[in-house]
């Protein structure tokens, strides 16, 4: 069953059944209601009920059933939930192969199930006795040519298997396989049981007699695509595993797709040939190429892992300028008494604004033409390639003769020599003693998308105004640093 998320193969009023060979790719699972004694074996699940309604398992209690419910030598992958509920008696879950990136395999409860053999990478979710499933960083798989993930040389799974099972149900009649002698692509298996591989398939060199079936193999004449096959796969977080959503997928030289929210991309309609594939996302690093063959008829699985690139943040930097604004600036002469490097570092020595601002203006905008100003330049923050930036903060020190008439100093930022300015920021109102104010945070922007270019010595500006609704204060700054934060 494939590309179908909304299904699931269901026991209902089906007792002493079996399900075995099968492959759920990107489709639903199989669904355990109103049965007892069911034996679900050899089957691969690949992505089962990913970005669908379904899970990859469901058991679904009714009393007095779910007895002697057996799923031994399956592997998971990436599934949507396997939910065990509650209620199961007598059952067994061994030598299953299971893996997941992000979130729990299981929900529900352990109860009521023997654990033996198997093996997974990711959380389980649920409390399963010790012995019972052993954790591992890698369980061994990989893309094969028949369209999944099988193992590869080196995995623990291989001759891993526990041999504590109970006998499998024989259906008298029916081409099923108790004793395991094949996988689920039907190559042979050794007849030891603890020399099988752990999951549905058994690494071996031997042909194969059955893989998953594709459009060419069973679909309508009018939907079979005999020269073309596909790529399929899920983009997801490095660091957490979680599912990544507008994540963009690349052909090189061909084509793009974004991923849907489940981190799922699809490409199909591509000739036969090995395509240059990439992934990436803002703010984290492009993977590396991979080199996906595609075969005509098969959808090619591969997933990418992307890793974020790492926030920084500047220290608090300071300029090597500062130059009065002389037109349209109150008293245009800014800081009339200013020290020699005042502006250099928090050190205590001052520069002075005496009687800021224009007598026939009150005005407390930060672009009002009565109020005199200062513009500090000569920053060096260092900055190479094509960051994101994602935050600006500005820190001042200073201090002002009186508190009354709502004296403030005001911040705007240039990012092309002065000609243009970002909305200023106010302190709030000044102390009469030396005070650190700091406007913006790590996440704040002024309003703009900024270019590492906007931070050059050339480009980058930084404009003080002294602001209150009076003529007769006089301010005082000790210097003001600018701090960037970017990814």
């Amino acid at each position: 069953m494939r590309n179908n998320p909304n299904a699931m193969f269901v026991f209902r009023n089906g007792n002493d059944n079996v399900a075995h060979g099968n492959f759920f790719i990107r489709s639903g699972g199989i669904r355990v209601k109103e049965a007892n004694n069911i034996w679900v074996y050899n089957n691969h699940f690949e992505y089962a009920g990913v970005g669908g309604t379904m899970n990859a398992v469901t058991y679904d209690y009714v009393s007095p059933n779910l007895k002697n419910v057996n799923f031994i030598h399956n592997t998971f992958i990436e599934p949507n939930v396997i939910s065990l509920g509650s209620g199961a008696t007598g059952n067994t879950w061994a030598n299953n192969l299971l893996t997941k990136t992000s979130g729990n395999l299981f929900s529900g409860s352990a109860s009521g199930i023997a654990w033996a053999g198997n093996i997974h990478r990711g959380s389980l979710g649920i409390a399963v006795p010790a012995g019972g499933a052993t954790a591992l960083a890698d369980v061994g798989l990989a893309p094969n040519a028949h369209g999944f993930q099988g193992l590869v040389a080196g995995s623990p799974a291989i001759d891993a298997a526990s041999a504590t099972y109970p006998v499998v149900y024989d259906i008298p009649g029916l081409n099923d396989d108790p004793s395991f002698t094949v996988d689920v692509e039907g190559q042979p298996r050794p007849s030891d049981r603890t020399q099988k591989d752990v999951g549905a398939d058994e690494l071996s060199g031997a042909a194969t007699t059955h893989q998953p079936l594709t459009l060419n193999d069973v679909g309508p004449s009018y939907l079979r695509t005999g020269t073309v096959g596909g790529i399929i796969g899920q983009v997801t977080n490095a660091m957490t595993g979680a599912a990544m959503s507008g994540a963009t997928v690349s052909i090189l030289g061909g084509a793009s797709t974004s991923t849907n929210a489940s981190g799922s991309y699809t490409f199909s309609g591509l000739a036969p040939n090995v395509y240059s594939i990439t992934a990436s996302a803002t703010g984290y690093t492009t993977s590396a190429p991979a080199g996906v063959s595609v075969t005509a008829g098969v959808t090619t699985p591969q997933d990418f892992t992307l890793a974020p690139i790492p926030i920084v943040s500047t220290a608090f930097l300071f300029g090597t300028t500062a130059t009065a604004v002389s037109r349209n600036a109150g008293d245009n002469n800014g800081y009339e008494t200013a020290p020699a490097d005042w502006w250099a570092a928090f050190e205590g020595t001052v520069a002075s604004d005496a009687n800021s601002g224009t007598s026939t203006s009150t005005s407390t905008s930060c672009t009002s033409s009565s109020r005199d100003k200062e513009d500090v330049s000569g920053y060096s923050f260092g900055l190479s390639g094509s960051p994101a930036i994602r935050g600006v903060e500005v820190q001042l020190r200073g201090r002002v003769s009186s508190t009354s008439s709502s004296p403030r100093f005001c911040v705007l930022l240039s990012w092309d020599g002065g000609t243009s300015w970002a909305a200023g920021k106010l302190t709030g109102t000044l102390s009469t003693s030396l005070t650190t104010y700091t406007l913006g945070t790590a996440t704040d922007t002024w309003g703009r998308t900024w270019a590492a270019i906007d931070f050059s010595a050339a480009n980058f500006r930084l404009r003080i105004v002294d602001i209150a609704s009076s003529t007769a204060r006089t301010f005082y700054l000790d210097g003001v640093a600018v701090r960037l934060t970017y990814q």
